[in-house]
């Protein structure tokens, strides 16, 4: 029960994390970390869920095609968009060398091996390799390594792929690819720049003009686009939207590098680009890691080498910063410590207006050939706007931190049957290749081995209980209590609530394991049809902690402090609508002299680290 002098701090609502700003100076709606936590509109909930895709072999595939995928060494994916009625939308994926079309119809992927042609191609791709590239151009799409001969592949199932002849003036070896204005812009491993045939051009019916690359053989002054040489090596490729004049909606090409980014207007004629100025320099300082970046808001976002960053049109920063900022400061945390070489594989998605991008990457050596290389988990940024009244209206982009449950290898965006859909392809703790879904559903993980209920903690900022106008920062209090109210329970629920004082790094226990499920029974009551199933309610009050657990770092006991923090732990979904707690005022709180009990030894004991990335739906 609250007692004279009692105190109070907590929370009603929670709109972002962020890891970076001290945790005494967070505002009591922003947390200090989260994992699997999401807080659109204000709400802090359980993260939707993330639900297995089942894969199953193809009409008249091998048997074994479930197996090779799944154990193989996994190099790139790609979504591919139908475009007429012979092809179908669905996933490419390159594991072991090896290209498959993964045709995913609801919730099951179908697994086809894309037929050869026998004759330019015999034998797939080196299963060695750590990086497979796509593009889709029309219809076709084009497959890359750095090493061997492209590979060309129309979209039908029932057509083999080819490899392509450069010496026939077909398409160069190379490694990013991007399809802009009818042309199929290819970048090499010597950052030099290619453009292909114009679709449809030199009297071709079909898009496989794409494929040729003979009119870098009569261009002016060369046949490719050089890279400026304070820019580094090209990551990446992108186009980007335009909302103006020009054709199709497109903008410009822009290429990505380690140390900048140049763009190019591609959507002049060709027999203009020696004699205009199409290729100009438009970022420096920032350069890109990896070739998997995406569009959000019309902008690009990519991995750069100190976190995730923005590329807009506009670069309005450069008029009111004297440098951009780093998008991902309130990740950074856990993005700084990326290791540098495996930036390259970072991957992002923009789905259901989240940016889900990979964090922590390592690599790992199976039976495989060639090097497994994966991450253990997601940071997500919400981009999300809310209504007015909401708590978070007034912020643009907010945190939801670390995303586990997966170990991505690489996340796709891709429009299945007009319906867009967000998948990852993970790397499990079994050391076997799967594909997930992140769903838009309040509910618990699906995986191979059935429902899991997630596992999420957060951690608040630190409550000094200045809010009561009756204390400050410094004055010492004890802890006596509190109380946590959740909502939206659809099932069953543990919930542990633990804190801990100033700086100890330390946690300790406020509320035991605690139990709560729905009656799976419909409840029998007369003169009306209840409600039942429905997500339910609960309010716990927290009990007075062990006072004579002692916080040997500053020689006080474990319920004194100037400030206290939070750490919430459920394993199932559920709603954290508020969470309080009361503290007493310390009588002589302003001593610095500290006061550990003396009728019984402090007994020293060691504290874990907070483990982020245990999680696993496998």
């Amino acid at each position: 029960m609250p007692t004279q002098g009692s105190v109070f701090d907590g929370f009603t609502s929670v709109v972002a994390q962020d890891a970076a700003t001290h945790p005494s100076y967070l505002p009591e709606f922003f947390l200090s970390e989260s994992v699997n936590r999401t807080f659109r509109g204000g709400i802090n909930r359980t993260r939707p869920a993330i639900r297995w895709l089942k894969l199953v072999a193809g009409e008249e595939q091998s048997e074994t095609i479930v197996s090779d995928i799944e154990n193989g060494n996994f190099q790139g994916s790609y979504p591919y968009r139908a475009t007429n009625y012979d092809t179908n939308d669905g996933l490419l994926v390159s594991v072991s060398g090896v290209i498959y079309f993964i045709k995913i119809v609801n919730n099951i992927g179908y697994c086809y091996e894309l037929p050869k042609d026998g004759n330019t191609l015999t034998t797939w791709n080196d299963p060695t390799l750590l990086h497979t590239w796509f593009v889709q151009a029309e219809d076709r799409v084009y497959i890359q390594n750095g090493y061997q001969a492209a590979i060309a592949w129309d979209g039908q199932l029932s057509n083999p792929a080819k490899r392509l002849n450069p010496f026939l003036k077909q398409m160069p070896i190379g490694t990013i690819m991007e399809y802009a204005f009818g042309r199929v812009f290819v970048a090499d491993r010597f950052n030099q720049i290619y453009a292909s045939d114009i679709i449809f051009g030199n009297g071709f019916t079909d898009t496989s003009n794409t494929e040729n690359f003979t009119e870098i053989t009569y261009w002016a002054e060369g046949g490719a686009f050089a890279t400026p040489s304070t820019m580094g090596n090209i990551t990446a490729m992108k186009v980007m939207p335009y909302i103006g004049g020009n054709l199709r909606g497109q903008g410009e090409l822009v290429v990505l590098t380690e140390n900048g980014a140049f763009s190019m207007d591609v959507s002049l004629p060709r027999a203009l680009w020696n004699e205009t100025q199409i290729q100009r320099i438009s970022l420096l300082g920032r350069g890109c890691t990896s070739p998997y970046v995406t569009t959000a808001n019309s902008e690009l976002w990519f991995r750069s080498h100190d976190g995730w960053a923005f590329y807009s049109n506009s670069q309005s920063e450069f008029g009111r910063y004297f440098s951009m900022r780093k998008l991902s400061r309130e990740v950074n945390k856990w993005v700084s410590k990326d290791t540098p070489w495996l930036r390259q594989f970072a991957s992002t998605m923009f789905f259901d207006n989240y940016l889900i991008s990979t964090v922590a990457p390592e690599t790992k050596r199976t039976d495989a050939q060639g090097l497994n290389r994966y991450h253990r988990g997601l940071v997500v940024l919400d981009l999300d706007q809310s209504s007015s009244p909401a708590p978070d209206a007034q912020i643009n982009f907010r945190w939801n931190g670390i995303w586990s449950g997966v170990r991505p290898t690489q996340c796709i965006a891709a429009q299945i049957e007009n319906d867009k859909r967000g998948f990852i392809w993970s790397f499990d703790q079994d050391n076997k290749n799967r594909i997930y879904e992140v769903t838009t559903n309040q509910q618990d993980d699906y995986g191979p081995n059935g429902t899991t209920r997630i596992q999420s903690f957060f951690v608040s900022g630190r409550y000094d209980f200045n809010r009561s106008g009756a204390t400050n920062k410094f004055q010492r209090k004890k802890l006596t209590g509190g109380e946590i109210w959740m909502s939206e329970i659809p099932g069953k629920v543990d919930s542990q609530v633990e804190y801990r004082s100033d700086s100890n790094p330390c946690w300790s226990e406020l509320k035991i394991p605690t139990t709560y499920g729905c009656d799976p029974c419909s409840p029998k009551v007369d003169g009306c049809f209840p409600l039942s199933g429905g997500n339910r309610y609960k309010r716990y009050k927290f009990t007075t902690p062990n006072p004579n657990e002692c916080n040997d770092l500053a020689g006080i006991p474990s319920v004194e402090g100037s400030e206290f923090q939070l750490k919430v732990n459920l394993e199932g979904v559920a709603t954290v609508d508020r969470v309080r707690i009361m503290a007493n005022l310390k009588d002589g709180a302003m001593n610095t002299v500290g006061d550990c009990p003396t009728d019984e030894e402090c007994s020293k004991f060691l504290c874990c680290q907070d483990r982020y990335y245990d999680y696993s739906i496998a």
